[in-house]
């Protein structure tokens, strides 16, 4: 039978290259982590500088996604994986969903929908609302018209 043997030089290298992975995942470790950008705001009406108090504020660009849900007073936070977690720096496009109320029943009992902010700000393509996401400014507001307007 025959027994592997190692040089203590090898041995040497061996604990060597196990204290550089360690330390380098001590160090790239961190840098995996979130390296988002907390953003906050607050949409409000043209017309009279009410709140919108519902719906959700996207913000899209080519590679990442956050969204916040409008609270009562018009205020939301932004997250991407999580609620409130941020956003990467980048350009976005930014528009609003689900800023609607219901107006009454369909005749089998479905709620039909009202909207409450015009169409335009339901989608990134026509919302005309960009944000530059730098980390040097952490607040993003929104002015939107009503529907028709």
């Amino acid at each position: 039978m025959h027994i592997l043997s190692f040089s203590p030089a090898f041995k040497r290298i061996q604990q060597l290259f196990l204290i550089l992975g360690t330390v380098s995942l001590f160090v790239l470790i961190p840098g995996c982590g979130s390296a988002n950008v907390p953003l906050t705001g607050h949409v409000t009406f043209e017309s009279d500088g009410r709140p919108l108090s519902c719906g959700v504020v996207c913000f899209e660009s080519g590679t990442s996604f956050a969204r916040g849900e409008i609270q009562g007073d018009g205020s939301y936070s932004l997250g991407s994986k999580e609620n409130d977690d941020g956003l990467p720096k980048a350009e976005y496009k930014v528009y609003i969903i689900g800023a609607v109320e219901i107006a009454s029943l369909d005749e089998n009992g479905m709620p039909v929908e009202k909207p409450l902010i015009n169409a335009k700000f339901m989608s990134a393509d026509t919302s005309g609302l960009t944000c530059s996401v730098d980390g040097k400014n952490n607040t993003f507001d929104i002015v939107v018209s009503g529907p028709g307007k």
